[in-house]
């Protein structure tokens, strides 16, 4: 028994009449053959499902993508790599790791605080690497290196940016490194004393 099957190009969609109650308005009905082969090209991963002139299904190579359509991907990988590396943490020069997240910032500002109004010596704070006890001025030094830390992380943003703003060819895009720049997090400045 042949059943029917149909190909809608507003949904790009086959559909069986079997199994499939509802079918677009728009759906021609297509053979079994016409969409296992244009299946079978799809899956290879070199071609899209798409349709021709006369809304049949049809295997295509995909539209190559605009250099403006690079920029903005490579942008938004930039941004996604100073995240990363942001709030992934610094390792001090003494071996301590601390994280670099806007909460752990924030927790280090509040204990700053905390210290000076209450007036405490020393504090035990967990780092990423394990207990430790610090010293006003440690704490206050983890804050500077994790502001350098975050500062160069979004200047190294900012000059990718500009550098992918200012691509001219898709080679120039399809070249560009976006590993290059960044702050190194084993290189934060000054280490409180344990």
């Amino acid at each position: 028994m042949n059943v029917p099957i149909f190909f809608s190009p507003s949904f790009l969609s086959f559909y069986d009449s079997a199994i499939n109650p509802v079918i677009p308005n728009d759906a021609q009905e297509v053979s079994a053959e016409v969409r296992d082969s244009v299946l079978s090209k799809t899956h290879s991963g070199n071609f899209v499902l798409a349709y021709d002139a006369s809304g049949a299904p049809v295997a295509a190579l995909p539209a190559p993508l605009t250099l403006e359509a690079t920029r903005q991907a490579l942008t938004a990988e930039a941004t996604a790599t100073r995240w990363e590396i942001e709030t992934n943490g610094i390792t001090l020069a003494n071996g301590l790791v601390f994280k670099t997240g806007v909460e752990h910032r924030t927790r280090v500002d509040q204990v700053i605080s905390d210290m000076e109004t209450e007036g405490e010596l020393d504090v035990d704070f967990k780092a990423a690497s394990g207990w430790v006890t610090l010293a006003l001025t440690d704490v206050k030094e983890l804050r500077r290196a994790m502001s350098r830390h975050v500062r160069g992380c979004f200047t190294a943003e900012r000059q990718h940016h500009e550098a992918i703003a200012a691509l001219k060819t898709m080679a120039d895009a399809h070249s560009y490194d976006l590993s290059a720049g960044w702050p190194d997090p084993g290189a934060a400045a000054g280490s409180p004393e344990t």
